[in-house]
Formats: structure tokens, sequence, C-alpha cells
């Protein structure tokens, strides 16, 4: 698989939608908006996807001011505050193996967002409000 498929068109062209949707007015209007991306635009190495990934798409979270990125890939959790190069918190799934896994919870309502990450045996081990 790895060398057989090429996605740097393919994230051109996500570049192009996502931009139509982060400046549309339902975007514009919403309390809070939510990414969610399969690879960690940062804290994912520096494969050549994560750098493409991060220079596409962070200036445009920048820009349209995301409130929080949420992505996976890594099999390794992470919560990561704002930072100069990326203005939004980011939150990265665990991976499938016991001991790893990690349910997102996400709860939004017109005045909060609450994030909660529970480990496979159910237990809240990181809250976010």
């Amino acid at each position: 698989y790895f060398g057989l498929a090429s996605f740097d068109a393919y994230r051109e062209k996500q570049t192009i939608w996502l931009e139509q949707q982060l400046k549309s007015k339902a975007a514009r209007k919403a309390k809070f908006r939510i990414v969610l991306i399969h690879i960690p635009p940062y804290y994912s190495d520096d494969f050549y996807g994560t750098v493409q990934c991060r220079e596409l798409f962070v200036p445009l979270f920048n820009k349209y001011k995301t409130d929080i990125v949420i992505s996976a890939h890594t099999h390794e959790y992470g919560i990561f505050d704002p930072s100069m190069e990326h203005h939004f918190p980011m939150i990265i799934g665990g991976g499938p193996k016991n001991g790893k896994r990690t349910l997102i919870k996400l709860h939004v309502t017109q005045k909060n967002m609450d994030v909660t990450l529970i480990n496979d045996s159910g237990e809240i081990f990181s809250k976010h409000i």
C-alpha cells in the first residue's frame, strides 16, 4: 500500500472544499467550529502526509477560527493546547490495541463545548471544557 497511493492532489482538492465550508454562512454563524481529520497536522512525526496536512489545512483552521481539531492516525492519544502555530486545541484518539483505545465524547450546547476522553476500561482520563 505504501507508495502505491498518492493523496497529494486529493488533499489539494480537499483544501478548496474545506475553505468553502469554513467560510460558509453556516460556519460563520456556528457557535463552535469543530474539525475532524484523520491525520493530525502536528504531533504525528514529520512524514509527508502530516507535513502536507499542516501546510494546506492549518492556515485555514487558524484563519477561520476553528475551535478544536480532533484526529486519529497515530494510535497514541494526545491532548495539545493551542500554540503559536495552531491557534486551536488538538485531540488525537488512541489506537486499536487493548489499553490504547480512546472514546472521544463531545457534548455541545449553544453555550458550551465539553470534550471527555474515556479509555477502553470506561474510565474518564481527561475532560476539557
